[in-house]
């Protein structure tokens, strides 16, 4: 009975390498680089033998189709093993022993099961719903990571090993510098290995020890947005609408961009001021009243658009959904556009980071507490659990109080003085303003139609000059009741 084909396995200080005998007595070294033990090592190399065997058999043996195979087959990581083997299949007939292939999932699928929700709809008792939109960037990034010789994404989950989460780290890219982006990719690495362990059942354990997560370190100090900052963007007719609604409305509420951009109007109650989210980062909903200036210029927007209770509140200039990976690069750009030059805004430094959309959240935590607001009060609107994190912002609280910053004005006022930014101490704007403002009251009503006695009458009705560069008509006046 002829000896069956194995190969030879020699271990070097760059891994793996299997000798495989390619026809008579020529042979050839294949690397095996996620090849991490002796028996995964073996049982490639077998795999390379018996592949090399029907190249002979076949008459193929030593062509460059082949011996280009075989060095595939040797680097290619398990699970993607079977795709290369279904090719050298086709070229010498047959089929190859199955053994070869891995049907673990791998970290990259598992990231992405728990980051889309599956597993959360599958476990609800062990995996939290959660809003996972930065999680599923960072596993994105995590997955396109070379960890030696393959991607981080496409390790078998019962393959990966403590070598390739800090292979990983070391990677990061260079953006990804700051001691706390460093310990959140670490924590999605760590997260995702758990979920194999339970409840998937993949594996055993997690290979990734106790401390293996880096200290937090301090955090960068960021800016927040100053009222006289606010009232320029939200007077600057330049910018679109639908960004000026979406920023004042951030700054003045305490929401989550995410939790903005999935808002729909069902979740608003107009009529008594009210907002709720039933679901949220912190799965905890929570109702409070609007400030009442905010639910006007809402009302009137939602009449606007004639929008219906699926609708989402927030759109782009477009009429469509926030991109929210760019939110931020447009909000700076939106500050320039109005005027707005403090550059505490625009550059980071090692402690400072420049401005972000999360900072409108923590704008309205500053000038809340600097204006007497009670901490119950601000943690009714942003969800906050614990004092810890409200607490951060006491220091700049009292410091926008020494200053005597105020607080941000009532939303339909600010977007009422549009255009008028620029020069708001001339007296012949001033007129001209105020003589387009007489004309639209005799002529508009509350949504831009006719105005019946009452509105004419009415001494509250603001109007607010709306530019939308598209979706919408380009100047649209809208007649809010304060």
């Amino acid at each position: 009975m002829p000896k069956e084909a194995k190969g030879e396995v020699r271990r070097t200080l760059d891994g793996f390498v299997a000798v495989i005998t390619i026809k008579g007595t020529e042979r050839k070294s294949f690397d095996m680089p996620t090849c991490r033990t002796d028996a995964e090592a073996h049982e490639r190399s077998d795999v390379l033998a018996k592949l090399a065997k029907r190249f002979r058999r076949a008459g193929l043996a030593g062509t460059s189709e082949t011996l280009r195979l075989l060095e595939m087959v040797g680097v290619s990581a398990p699970a993607l093993l079977p795709s290369v083997l279904k090719v050298a299949d086709k070229l010498a007939g047959g089929e190859l022993a199955p053994a070869a292939a891995n049907t673990v999932p791998t970290f990259g699928a598992i990231g992405k099961q728990w980051t889309r929700g599956d597993l959360h709809k599958k476990y609800p008792d062990y995996v939290a719903a959660k809003d996972s939109e930065q999680d599923e960037r960072r596993i994105k990034v995590l997955c396109g990571l070379d960890v030696g010789g393959m991607k981080l994404g496409d390790i078998p989950i019962d393959r990966f090993t403590l070598e390739h989460a800090e292979r990983a780290m070391q990677s990061l890219p260079e953006r990804c510098k700051r001691p706390a982006t460093r310990r959140a990719y670490a924590q999605v690495m760590s997260r995702t290995v758990a979920l194999a362990v339970y409840p998937l059942r993949l594996i055993d354990h997690s290979p990734l020890p106790k401390g293996f997560l880096p200290k937090i370190g301090r955090p960068p100090a960021f800016p927040y947005l100053f009222p006289a900052e606010d009232a320029s963007l939200m007077a600057c007719t330049e910018v679109p609408f639908c960004d000026r609604l979406l920023f004042g409305v951030l700054a003045r509420e305490g929401l989550r961009a995410g939790e903005a951009a999935a808002l729909q109007f069902r979740d608003l109650d107009l009529d008594n001021g009210s907002i709720s989210l039933p679901e949220n980062k912190t799965d905890d909903p929570r109702t409070w009243a609007l400030d009442s200036s905010v639910v006007g210029v809402l009302k009137a927007w939602k009449e606007q658009r004639k929008a219906e209770p699926d609708d989402h509140v927030f759109v782009d200039d477009n009429m469509g959904s926030y991109d929210l990976t760019k939110l931020a690069d447009r909000l700076r750009t939106d500050l320039k556009t109005a005027g707005v030059t403090r550059l505490e805004l625009f550059e980071t430094s090692r402690l400072r980071g420049r401005l972000r959309v999360h900072d409108l959240r923590a704008s309205f935590v500053t000038l809340a507490l600097a204006n007497g607001r009670t901490e119950t009060w601000v943690a009714d609107r942003t969800g906050h659990r614990s004092s810890v994190m409200i607490n951060r912002y006491r220091r700049q609280a009292r410091a926008a109080a020494e200053l005597e910053l105020g607080d941000l004005q009532p939303l339909a006022d600010v977007l009422a003085k549009a255009d008028s930014h620029s020069d708001s101490h001339s007296e012949q704007k001033t007129e001209a303003r105020e003589r387009r403002k007489d004309k639209l009251f005799q002529t508009h009503g509350p949504l831009g139609g006719m105005a019946d006695a009452e509105d004419l009458k009415s001494s509250t009705l603001t109007g607010i000059p709306v530019r939308v560069r598209e979706g919408l008509p380009s100047s649209v006046i809208v007649n809010i009741r304060a």
